[in-house]
């Protein structure tokens, strides 16, 4: 521990003081509620002005405005139109295409006369067609680091 030694006036003078001077304590706390009073004050106006709504786009005259989703008017006969449709292509006869020779028939048939005659492999003279060509790999490294040549 470090001596602390008196001075010649009865040790007044040369003691350390352990408070803190009440009157800047009280400056010191005056002047923050000062501040804490006109933040506030200012706050007011700047909060009430980051919160108000935009400006109102101008509405075109003819646009029919919804409230929610389009709403059916019967969903259930939509529904029905929809199966009706689904059961018609394939229990219906319709054509594909005309020109071609190409034919829509009920699925049953279909069936039965894959069943009679069995599948038939297209002909040899029109190889299947590619709608886009395959990626080929050239000059790639392969495993071990070298490339194929």
């Amino acid at each position: 521990m470090a001596e602390h030694r008196l001075g010649e006036t009865g040790g007044t003078r040369d003691v350390e003081r352990r408070d803190a001077p009440t009157r800047g304590v009280i400056v010191a706390g005056v002047a923050f509620l000062v501040t804490v009073v006109a933040v506030s004050f200012a706050a007011g106006p700047f909060i009430a002005w980051l919160t108000q709504p935009p400006p109102a786009v101008p509405r075109v005259p003819g646009i029919l405005e919804r409230q929610g989703p389009p709403l059916l008017v019967d969903p259930a006969e939509r529904l029905d139109e929809r199966a009706r449709a689904a059961r018609d292509q394939l229990t219906g006869f319709a054509w594909v295409d005309r020109d071609a020779g190409i034919a829509r028939i009920p699925l049953t048939d279909a069936m039965d006369i894959l069943a009679d005659r069995g599948w038939q492999a297209p002909p040899p003279q029109s190889p299947p067609r590619r709608m886009m060509p395959l990626p080929t790999r050239r000059n790639t490294p392969d495993d071990t680091g070298e490339a194929d040549e």
